[in-house]
């Protein structure tokens, strides 16, 4: 199994693993939002109703301008990274790779007729 491959199998175990915790965490809240409920009919708790939290902009617009934010960091980076291997690490055009495994190996060979051409004088 290749890096490349290796490193995707762990990245999925960790989402899978992830998005379990985050199934588990729902359902647990669930659980609390209707027992507080039960324990107080007729009132259902809003994180809203409490001192101050008024003030502040709904908790559905805080999350989606938090992801928001995250996505476009997200697509910054990757654009960075992507523009610093161009420059470190460039792709090469596939001929040029297959130029210069050509002119390795037409030097290797040079190399060692030259070693059996010197051996053969010195003998």
């Amino acid at each position: 199994m290749s890096v490349a491959e290796q490193m995707t199998e762990t990245q999925e175990r960790i989402l899978s693993e992830v998005e379990s915790a985050q199934d588990r965490m729902i359902e647990m809240n669930q659980r609390i939002a209707e027992a507080m409920t039960r324990m107080l009919p007729g009132e259902r708790y809003q994180l809203r109703s409490l001192p101050g939290m008024g003030e502040l902009p709904h908790p559905k617009e805080l999350v989606d301008t938090y992801f928001d934010f995250a996505a476009k960091m997200t697509e910054a980076n990757r654009s960075f990274y992507k523009e610093m291997l161009e420059i470190w690490a460039p792709e090469q055009p596939a001929e040029d790779v297959e130029k210069k495994a050509t002119k390795a190996t037409k030097a290797t060979k040079t190399t060692k007729a030259t070693k059996k051409t010197t051996k053969a004088k010195k003998a």
